[in-house]
């Protein structure tokens, strides 16, 4: 199969010709649109060979490319013919001309395309490309102006046995705007690209206007909605027209080499139309700019005849061992270049943190017996300028480094995509099995790209996470990871940990509060135990446990059964028992239990919900809910029954809560926790009704509030307006201005300040499933929005409810009414280990970003209190707007390659550190 035949698969499915194109796509949904990629076509099928014979296709679209993007100037081509050259802001769709800079983001090594090149830092991505052009593709998150590429460069490997056999070897290409491709660091074609030489700042040619507009002006966007819109005979015009084409391209033989050949691709953005219909330059009120002319759609490489190479099909044969980035969305698909040298395991961190570095094992057959291990790590050198050489006498002990395997349930109470990994356990398991997994689309432009062809593996994704003593020297600690398996010879590689002078704050002292809620009701019924056994409360504890890393030390105390509406607590923490004479005595085994448990593992929370309620809002107001009832005991039987509250706001209701409440004040306060107490309201949105704002004064005088809403006030009003109770913490959803490029918050939230929480809704279809780098960027996106911490669930694990009337799995409720399994925030950023929760990849990534930003303050807090010298004042100041600019545009290389970022960060804030002595 031919590259044209493949690409004109590009809106449809199989067909070869437009005229074929158009009878098959008249067979599909209007909504779908699929981009058939060649990914069934490596190692599966036989090439032409041309001259050579019967080849073999070597690298496609199933290849893992290693892959930079250049964010720049868009170039607009105006009525004149002139080139303006300014930023599209593809959130409002304006163009801001005369860019004071061509590139914005950081440039390649100049001999970036040759084969002694060192592109390990470079993400392995599959085409087409780019993708990060959307919203839920970065970080998960609203942002001021997505990336906008000007280049694209991408770098694939392949190995050559014998060079002298080698009868033929071409390559194809189809792709957006111009390119240019080199075999080991030579030119070997260039299409609709000028010159002859490398040069970044090449545009590529022009396009006619219908590859932007119809013929009566309407803007054809990038964009789903607007696409699907189009009559599917324009679809597929509009395809061919924007799709350019290398086909058939003759490498020649004395090229290749024995052992690793490169392949290099550099594409460039053409010039967007400046028209009536697509909008003009400078003029802010255009909302007319669509598809940016730049991508990476599919390429092929043949050789023949197939003996020549060294082509292992869709996966390499035998075990491989790879390098992956922290942040780096792994699957069963992925697989190890044979092509690429195995580089050390690098991390970076500060003292007092914990970060992590990761390798991967995988193979085409199951994994067996495998062993990995890790010795202490040795301080071999100081690389901070102006510091006295260590000795390597300092040590990190073994002991500190964390050895985990990620894992993933298969099934339907699996939230994640298909072969993706996420939970991390302790033991690495004795046979790890080729996955059963079937790789789903992927989006790209609105449409989707089919990736049925990608074949799953036997993946081993092992995270060494290592925990900086607070007292450890600055400098680099080596040591070595060993791992062995059958068919894998005892091998070494060296592990490095590169710990800056800076000194993170214990977790919970961090200046960004979490909020993480626990479905502790769920655990029970997701790993089917007895409700409320010490099995359970310790399954909770291990939740809180972990919880409190990340400063989420948040404990709720449902008064009421399901003060979380639906699907949530079947009874209430205090427990009345009803005596002979009507009166009530109470039972506060449960609550009590609960508190030591929350004592034991987080410490002091922070804050202690007292989950009460008696009123909810309706359509016609708020209304009281004297259907939410409370648990009634029989001490005698044991057994447990609901029971009504009286008519709330009634004298009887207030005398009915009102021992409670006495009663939870003295426990309270021997304990030292009153100045945590608040009472948790939660509900789509608005505030509690004034009358039950009334009692919640008279049970708990100058009481304040916590409220997981839309929307609401940061007080609290009573009938007597002089009745204000304070709302300490406000939880609301997706904050859709987008993070600023200067950080408006820099203290700690104080008793008399509201702490907003943030809560993203960008991804309300498998929040749960977010690319890695979208929890690693979380927490300095939520600082750059000016709020105070994030809000989604800590384990509300699947759960099956019998009584639905569907197959589907749930999660217990928390806050925003019973949906199914997954929807609208993150539900779970733990995971169901054999032996209670475990922390995942995703909560690893978190915490990682939770500790960067605090780096990430101090630096903002020495700029603004200028208690530095002038010269490192001046490159704090440098390296802020820097980093801003790269976070709020989405740049390629600060979202995708984050190692170099987090070493630059955590350096510089260890030099402040030094200058001010902490």
């Amino acid at each position: 199969m031919t590259i044209s035949t493949i690409s004109k698969r590009l809106t449809r499915g199989k067909s070869i010709a437009i005229p074929t194109l158009m009878k098959q796509t008249a067979q599909l949904a209007a909504s779908v649109i699929i981009l058939a990629m060649a990914a069934a076509g490596r190692g599966a099928e036989p090439a032409a060979g041309g001259e050579g014979g019967i080849g073999t296709v070597v690298l496609d679209d199933s290849t893992l490319w290693r892959q930079f993007h250049i964010d720049g100037a868009t170039h607009v081509r105006n009525a004149d013919g002139t080139l303006a050259r300014g930023r599209i802001e593809y959130a409002n769709l304006r163009f801001s001309a005369d860019s004071p800079s061509f590139f914005w983001s950081a440039l390649p090594a100049h001999d970036w395309a040759s084969p002694a090149f060192d592109d390990g830092a470079w993400p392995r991505l599959r085409f087409p490309q780019p993708t990060l052009w959307f919203r839920e593709e970065t970080r998960g998150c609203s942002i001021n102006s997505p990336y906008a590429p000007v280049v694209l460069l991408a770098r694939a490997r392949f190995e050559i046995k014998d060079p002298a056999q080698i009868k033929a070897c071409s390559f194809s290409l189809d792709y957006w705007g111009g390119a240019a491709v080199f075999v080991n660091g030579k030119e070997v074609a260039r299409a609709h690209l000028p010159g002859n030489t490398t040069n970044l700042e090449v545009v590529a040619e022009d396009y006619p206007k219908e590859a932007f507009v119809t013929s009566n002006g309407k803007l054809i966007r990038g964009e789903d909605r607007d696409w699907i819109s189009l009559p599917r005979t324009k679809q597929a015009s509009v395809a061919e027209l924007r799709t350019r084409r290398m086909q058939e391209v003759r490498i020649p033989v004395t090229l290749l080499r024995k052992g690793v050949n490169v392949v290099a691709i550099e594409t460039h953005a053409a010039p967007v139309g400046a028209t009536d219909q697509i909008g003009r330059p400078g003029n802010d009120d255009y909302e007319k700019v669509g598809w940016q002319p730049i991508g990476l759609l599919g390429a092929k490489l043949t050789i023949s005849p197939a003996s020549a190479v060294s082509a292992d099909g869709l996966r390499p044969k035998g075990i491989r061992v790879w390098n992956c980035a922290v942040e780096d969305t792994v699957t069963a698909f992925d697989y190890g270049d044979p092509g690429e040298p195995l580089r050390p395991v690098t991390v970076h961190a500060g003292r007092n943190t914990v970060f992590s570095g990761r390798l991967m094992v995988g193979s085409d057959q199951p994994i067996k017996g495998l062993k990995v291990t890790v010795g202490d790590l040795a301080l071999a050198r100081e690389p901070i300028s102006g510091s006295p050489r260590e000795t390597a006498t300092a040590k990190i002990p073994a002991s500190a480094v964390r050895i985990r395997c990620a894992v993933w349930e298969p099934g339907k109470s699996s939230v994640g995509s298909p072969g993706r990994f996420d939970g991390l356990l302790d033991t690495i398991p004795s046979e790890i099995p080729v996955s059963k997994a079937v790789a789903g689309p992927e989006g790209f432009y609105g449409r989707f790209v089919d990736r049925k062809g990608l074949v799953a593996g036997a993946v081993a994704p092992l995270w060494f996470t290592v925990r900086v003593p607070r007292d450890a020297k600055p400098g680099t600690y080596e040591g070595t990871v060993q791992l062995a398996a059958e068919g894998l010879a005892p091998m070494s590689v060296p592990l490095r940990v590169s710990v800056s002078a800076w000194t993170a704050r214990d977790p919970k002292d961090f200046r960004q509060q979490n909020m993480l809620f626990s479905g502790e009701e769920g655990l029970a019924w997701h790993y089917k135990i007895p409700l409320w056994s010490d099995k359970h409360f310790e399954y909770m504890g291990k939740s809180l446990a972990l919880a409190s890393e990340v400063n989420s030390r948040v404990a709720i105390i449902p008064l009421v059964v399901e003060f979380h509406e639906s699907i949530s607590n079947p009874e209430s923490f205090v427990r009345w028992i009803k005596q002979a004479d009507g009166s009530f005595k109470y039972d506060f085994t449960l609550f009590d239990k609960y508190l030591d448990m929350v004592a034991k593992s987080t410490g002091k929370p922070r804050s202690l919900w007292l989950g009460w309620k008696c009123w909810v809002s309706g359509e016609g107001g708020a209304v009281p809910v004297a259907q939410t009832p409370v648990t009634l005991l029989d001490p005698a039987t044991g057994k447990v029954e609901r029971m009504p509250q009286p008519e709330p706001g009634t004298a009887e209701h207030v005398a009915f809560w009102r021992p409670v409440f006495e009663e939870i004040r003295k426990k309270l306060q021997t304990r030292g926790w009153l100045d945590e107490v608040v009472f948790g309201y939660s509900d789509l949105q608005g505030s509690p009704a004034p009358a039950a704002v009334d009692v919640a004064n008279k049970l708990w005088p100058g009481g304040e509030w916590t409220m997981y809403s839309h929307i609401g006030p940061f007080a609290f009003v009573g009938t007597d307006k002089n009745v204000v109770m304070k709302v300490r913490h406000y939880g609301a959803c997706n904050d859709r201005r987008g993070p600023n490029i200067n950080i408006p918050w820099t203290g700690k939230p104080s008793r008399g300040t509201n702490c907003r929480l943030y809560r993203d809704d960008s991804g309300r279809v498998g929040a749960d499933n977010l690319p890695l780098m979208a929890l690693r960027w979380r927490a300095e996106d939520t600082l750059r929005r000016g709020w105070d911490g994030s809000v989604f669930g800590l384990d509300l694990f699947p759960i099956r409810i019998p009584s639905a009337q569907d197959d589907r799995y749930y999660s217990v409720n928390r806050c925003n009414g019973a949906r199914g399994f997954g929807a609208y925030n993150i539900a779970s950023i733990l995971y169901p280990g054999p032996d209670g929760p475990v922390a995942t990849e995703r909560f690893e990534v978190f915490r990682e970003g939770l500790e960067l930003s605090e780096a990430l303050l101090d630096i903002e807090q020495a700029s603004a209190e200028k208690k530095i010298g002038a010269g490192l004042l001046e490159r704090v100041m440098r390296y802020r707007e820097e980093r801003a600019q790269a976070f709020v545009r989405g740049f390629f290389p600060a979202a995708r390659m984050q190692a170099a970022e987090d070493a630059k960060l955590l350096d510089l804030a260890g030099e402040v550190a030094r200058e001010l002595g902490k």
